[in-house]
């Protein structure tokens, strides 16, 4: 049975994402909207403002209050996850629909609709790596910890899943 029912977007809901204490939920849809609610009384708590097309990836630092959403603007914007105040603007290239933080949040990987994968360091915003990943847009990004060491999954239009080792791209000649 359902358990909880929210309606504020006019559009689309792209993304969920319930916090990692499990107190609030952000939601973002196609007509740019980006939502914090109040997972517990259902109510909407903040509005972020600054995107200017539909936001298709949410993630949660694992540390810090900081959302990073990612848009069909071109933009990554990282915000106060409370406050909703716009803390960076990343701008790789192209539109951009996948993203996630690395479980240790000193990385931010984002990916776009061409199949790249751009990787930026979060103490300076500096981009570290850039790459093509697939033969067509990603969509989904994550880290997997395994026996193997740190994966980074991507999957993309192209119908592949692809498994990268993360100290392999981090490393000096990684090449995909």
């Amino acid at each position: 049975p359902m358990l909880r029912k929210l309606k504020k977007h006019k559009d689309w809901v792209w993304t969920v994402l319930l916090s990692h204490d499990q107190k609030h939920l952000y939601s973002s849809a196609g007509s740019k909207e980006l939502y914090r609610w109040d997972y517990e009384e259902g109510e909407l708590v903040t509005r972020f403002y600054g995107h200017h097309a539909a936001i298709f990836g949410l993630a949660e630092h694992p540390q810090k209050k900081q959302l990073a959403s990612a848009s069909w603007d071109g933009t990554v914007r990282i915000w106060n996850s409370h406050s909703g105040n716009e803390v960076q603007i990343l701008t790789p290239r192209g539109a951009m629909q996948a993203i996630c933080y690395s479980p240790d949040g000193k990385f931010l990987v984002v990916a776009d609709k061409g199949g790249n994968i751009y990787i930026y360091e979060t103490k300076n915003w500096q981009k570290e790596r850039e790459f093509q990943a697939h033969a067509g847009g990603i969509y989904a990004l994550k880290f997997q910890k395994t026996e193997e060491g740190l994966m980074l999954l991507s999957g993309g239009a192209d119908g592949y899943l692809k498994f990268w080792g993360w100290e392999r791209i981090m490393g000096k000649a990684f090449r995909p």
